[in-house]
C-alpha cells in the first residue's frame, strides 16, 4: 500500500484523493468501514504518518506507537 500511495503522490493525485484510496476506501469494501478507516471517536487508532518525501515517520496501531522515526 505504501509502494502505491507514493505513485499515487507521484503522478499528481491530491492527498485527500490518497488518503481514501488507501483507507477509506478498502475499509468499506471489506465492510470494516464502521471500525477502521478514518480518524473518528470509537475507531481503531491506526495511522501510518509520511513525511513530505513519502517516508514513514510514526505508525500508530491501535492507540500505541509502534513505530517512531525522530
Amino acid at each position: 500500500m505504501l509502494d502505491a500511495v507514493r505513485m499515487m503522490l507521484s503522478l499528481g493525485v491530491s492527498e485527500i484523493e490518497v488518503t481514501q484510496m488507501a483507507s477509506t476506501n478498502p475499509a468499506r469494501l471489506l465492510r470494516i468501514d464502521g471500525d477502521c478507516g478514518s480518524i473518528e471517536e470509537g475507531k481503531r487508532a491506526d495511522l501510518v504518518a509520511l513525511d513530505h518525501s513519502g517516508a514513514v515517520r510514526l505508525t500508530i496501531v491501535d492507540g500505541l506507537i509502534g513505530y517512531s522515526h525522530a
